[in-house]
């Protein structure tokens, strides 16, 4: 369920992503940021659940790297 998520979750962030550009006036940007929001909220949500399936499974505590990692993948994507 989780891998399901995450991708519907970049399936749907890769269109919203697009959405700011093509907004014509600051309400529609409002509109489009939120959808690129709840888009990139679905993925992390799906990539929690995934990361605690992993330390469950592997008796490790891997989510402050997880988190690091993310947060570094998407510094660069900026």
């Amino acid at each position: 369920m989780a891998r399901a998520a995450i991708i519907v979750g970049f399936i749907l962030y890769s269109f919203a992503i697009s959405l700011p550009v093509l907004a014509p006036d600051p309400i529609l940007l409002f509109v489009a940021l939120m959808c690129v929001g709840s888009a990139m909220s679905f993925v992390e949500l799906g990539l929690n659940v995934e990361a605690d399936l992993v330390e469950k499974a592997s008796g490790k505590l891997i989510m402050n790297t997880a988190h690091g990692c993310w947060s570094l993948g998407s510094w660069r994507a900026v």
